[in-house]
C-alpha cells in the first residue's frame, strides 16, 4: 500500500486548564487560563506536521466546544484529523494543571469518564494504519477504559504485522494508572514496539525498583524493541540500541515558560530524525531542540511553528542539520 502518512499516532484530544500563578493549590478559589489544546500523542503528531511531516491522528471528543478546539487546532497545523469522532452526551477530556515554584505539577482529569475512555476497535481504520510509514501511541490511553486500551492494542498488532515501526511514550499519569499494574498493562504494546520513549524513572515504575536501568534496557533490547530512548529533561537525553549508547546533553539558556508538553515535542523530533534516517546524535540533537523550544511558549502546542525554527536554533549553537 502507497505510504499517504509519515505518522499516525492516536489517543486523547483534550484540553489543558493552568492556574495562572504558580504555587496555588486547585483546593482554593483562584485564576485560571486556556483552554489550551492538549493530549500527549496529540502534541506529538501536531509537532510533526509543523515539522512538514504528513500526519493522521485517531480519537474521541465530545460535541462541545472543547473537541472542537482541540480539532480545529490540529487541522490547522496540518494533521487529518478524519479519524477524530465527536460523540453526542460526551464532554472533551480536560486536564486541569498546577506548577510549583520547584518545578513540580499536579494534575486533574476526567479521562476516564469523558469522551476520551470511549475510544473503540470499531473506531480504528486499519487501513489508515497501513498507510503510514509510522504509529506513535502513549502508554496512559490504555488506563482510559478497556475499549480504549483494545482500540490501542487492535492498531499496534496491525502495525506490527506489516513491520510499521511503532513508538510508545510510556507518559506514566498515576493519576489515572494503578502503580502495581503498569507492567501488564503495557505488556501489549512493549511487545510489538520498535521504539520505547520512557521519560526518568519510568523504567522503574513499569519493571521494578529492584531492577536496575541497565537491566531493564538490556532485556527490552533483547525482544522486539530496537531502541530506548530516554527522555532526562535538563540532563539532554540518551539512546541506547544493542550497537551503541549514545548521549546528547540538554540546551542551555533556555527561557522556560511551560513544560507541558516538552516530552511530546521530543519524541516528534526523535521520529522525524528516525524517519530521515539521521544519525543517533543527529536525531538526539535535533529532538532536544524541538523539546526545547516547546517550554519557551505556554501551552502544549504552541511551541515548535516550522522547521525552519527548529534549525535555525540548532544553527545559533553551531548545529548543522541535514
Amino acid at each position: 500500500m502507497e505510504k499517504k502518512f509519515d505518522l499516525v499516532s492516536m489517543g486523547e484530544a483534550v484540553v489543558e486548564v493552568f492556574r495562572k500563578e504558580v504555587d496555588v493549590g486547585m483546593d482554593v478559589p483562584g485564576d485560571f487560563i486556556g483552554p489550551y489544546p492538549s493530549g500527549a500523542p496529540a502534541i506529538t503528531v501536531d509537532t510533526m506536521a509543523k515539522l512538514g511531516g504528513s500526519c493522521a491522528y485517531i480519537a474521541t471528543v465530545g460535541q462541545d466546544d472543547f473537541g472542537t478546539c482541540v480539532k480545529q487546532r490540529l487541522k490547522k497545523d496540518g494533521v487529518d484529523v478524519i479519524g477524530i469522532t465527536k460523540l453526542k452526551n460526551k464532554m472533551t477530556g480536560i486536564a486541569f494543571t498546577n506548577y510549583f515554584s520547584n518545578g513540580d505539577r499536579k494534575f486533574i482529569y476526567n479521562f476516564t469518564t469523558a469522551a476520551t475512555a470511549y475510544l473503540t476497535p470499531a473506531l480504528i481504520d486499519k487501513r489508515v494504519i497501513l498507510a503510514s510509514r509510522w504509529l506513535h501511541v502513549s502508554g496512559n490511553v490504555l488506563a482510559f477504559s478497556k475499549s480504549a486500551r483494545d482500540a490501542v492494542i487492535k492498531a499496534v498488532k496491525v502495525a506490527h504485522k506489516h513491520d510499521i515501526p511503532i513508538s510508545l511514550d510510556p507518559n506514566i499519569r498515576l493519576e489515572i494508572m494503578d502503580k502495581r499494574k503498569l507492567y501488564h498493562l503495557l505488556k501489549p504494546i512493549l511487545d510489538r514496539a520498535t521504539v520505547l520513549l520512557p521519560s526518568k524513572g519510568e523504567l522503574n515504575l513499569i519493571f521494578g525498583e529492584s531492577k536496575s536501568d541497565h537491566e531493564i534496557i538490556r532485556t527490552l533490547l533483547s525482544g522486539n524493541v530496537k531502541t530506548v530512548v530516554s527522555k532526562e529533561g535538563e540532563a539532554g537525553s540518551t539512546a541506547y540500541t544493542k550497537e551503541e549508547t549514545v548521549h546528547a546533553d540538554a540546551f542551555e539558556g533556555i527561557d522556560e515558560v511551560d513544560p507541558t508538553g516538552c516530552g511530546d515535542a521530543f519524541c516528534a523530533g526523535f521520529i522525524y530524525g528516525m524517519l530521515n534516517r539521521w544519525g543517533m546524535m543527529q536525531t538526539l540533537k535535533f529532538a532536544n531542540a524541538v523539546g526545547a523550544i516547546t517550554a519557551t511558549k505556554k501551552g502544549a502546542m504552541e511551541g515548535v511553528e516550522r522547521l525552519d525554527e527548529v534549525k535555525q536554533f540548532l544553527s545559533k549553537r553551531d548545529i548543522k542539520i541535514h
